[in-house]
């Protein structure tokens, strides 16, 4: 999360539980539910306390719990199924930034068009989608920023 850490119990307290939707990725479900999330156990204790505060859906949008050369996403919706999902790395070292944000965009978009009973196949979607998104923009980055031999210019 990225505020500063005084609002947190705001957001535990106040925020959490009104929301009908969460989308936190691993690290971000520790702080909310205040504990450590070393097993997938863990995480779907940290699920349990987002339900147990009101909020019917749970999509933790990644962990470190895929196999090797993956993230895992866990979904939940309170009094109902629950779905765990490898996403498979791109296999670049290269780090992006506002994938959480547009999983729950993409989350929020697909959930809008189908049913509550087909959540496996929204979260589906959700990861195929972002996979694409994120495969389109590895394809137009130069391959000397690839490789470390170009930094990215901004300024022009």
């Amino acid at each position: 999360m990225y505020v500063p850490a005084e609002l947190l119990p705001i957001y535990q307290t106040v925020i959490v539980p009104l929301a009908d939707i969460v989308t936190p990725n691993q690290y971000e479900a520790e702080l909310l539910a205040g504990m450590k999330i070393s097993t997938e156990s863990d995480v779907w204790k940290a699920v349990d306390w987002f339900h147990e505060k009101g909020v019917d859906i749970v999509a933790i949008s990644s962990s470190d719990f895929g196999q090797r050369g993956e993230l895992r996403t866990f979904l939940s919706k309170r009094n109902g199924p629950r779905f765990a999902l490898n996403i498979p790395k791109q296999g670049t070292s290269i780090s992006f930034t506002g994938t959480g944000d547009l999983f729950a965009s993409l989350f929020l978009a697909h959930s809008y068009r189908k049913h509550p009973d087909q959540l496996g196949y929204v979260l589906e979607r959700t990861v195929a989608t972002l996979q694409a998104v994120i495969k389109r923009t590895i394809a137009e980055i130069p391959e000397a920023m690839l490789n470390g031999k170009e930094a990215p210019n901004y300024s022009q």
